[in-house]
């Protein structure tokens, strides 16, 4: 995959999480800032897609830090689409890592298409009538909970919940589908997909934690990918050198480039 591919496709993730997790994206020549309104950790305020000259960086570092609320941290998203990429040492001596990403592709779908449903499982396409997206909502609360210490995100703030639930029906011109997945009965399982043209995002993946190991996450997983028509591609973003990250690979997934996050 070339410099154009993965611009193209963290241009997909700022504009299909547009209204959910991002609520302004600020694009210019020499980078694109995006921040929320309700979110304040860096997962969702940053830079990204920079581009320009070593010797620039200073004043634009200082130009770009003004565009962060003051309850915000500033910082900077390095993939291979920015000129930072593999210069870190050179641009960022006094900033610290927060976290990286693995961006990753489903390059064979067959573990996931042949993939047989637990007859325990049900797995429900949400529309917008208010009873099932309150639901969805909650299980997804529930799923970050942060009880099990090995979730790589931890507890997640009640601010993802509120951004979630306006989200619903904004948006329009991205596909978007929520899945619920019930076990014996009980909801137990979400997976947000949204699409365009040939991209399909994988978003907010999660189990209720007493809940695991039975399967879940996979048949959901297992729902999207068996829609997909033959020029579609799945692709998400989990934590480096998470479990997560190793059980994506299993169905099919490989990482096509690493995200890092920079503050000073």
């Amino acid at each position: 995959m070339n410099m154009k591919c993965y611009e193209q496709l963290e241009q997909m993730h700022f504009n299909c999480l547009q209204g959910m997790y991002f609520s302004k994206i600020h694009p210019s020549e020499s980078s694109t800032i995006l921040l929320s309104d309700k979110i304040e950790d860096t997962y969702y305020n940053y830079c990204a897609l920079m581009q320009f000259h070593k010797d620039e960086f200073k004043e634009y570092w200082i130009n770009a830090k003004k565009m962060f609320p003051s309850n915000r941290v500033p910082a900077l998203y390095v993939t291979p689409s920015s000129n930072l990429y593999g210069q870190e040492r050179n641009f960022l001596q006094s900033f610290k890592k927060q976290y990286t990403d693995s961006w990753m592709v489903m390059q064979s779908g067959k573990y996931l298409c042949d993939l047989k449903i637990d007859k325990k499982i049900e797995i429900k396409r949400i529309e917008t009538q208010e009873d099932f997206k309150q639901l969805f909502v909650e299980t997804f609360q529930s799923a970050y909970s942060g009880d099990d210490p090995s979730d790589p995100y931890g507890q997640l703030s009640p601010t993802y919940k509120e951004s979630l639930l306006d989200s619903w029906d904004r948006n329009l011109e991205y596909k978007k589908d929520h899945y619920l997945a019930f076990y014996e009965g009980t909801p137990a399982g979400v997976l947000t997909a949204i699409s365009y043209q040939e991209l399909v995002g994988v978003y907010n993946v999660g189990t209720v934690p007493q809940f695991r190991c039975h399967g879940l996450g996979e048949s959901l997983m297992a729902t999207v990918a068996q829609q997909l028509n033959n020029h579609q591609i799945l692709f998400l973003q989990t934590e480096k050198g998470s479990h997560v990250e190793k059980w994506y690979g299993k169905m099919g997934f490989e990482t096509l480039f690493y995200g890092e996050c920079y503050t000073e």
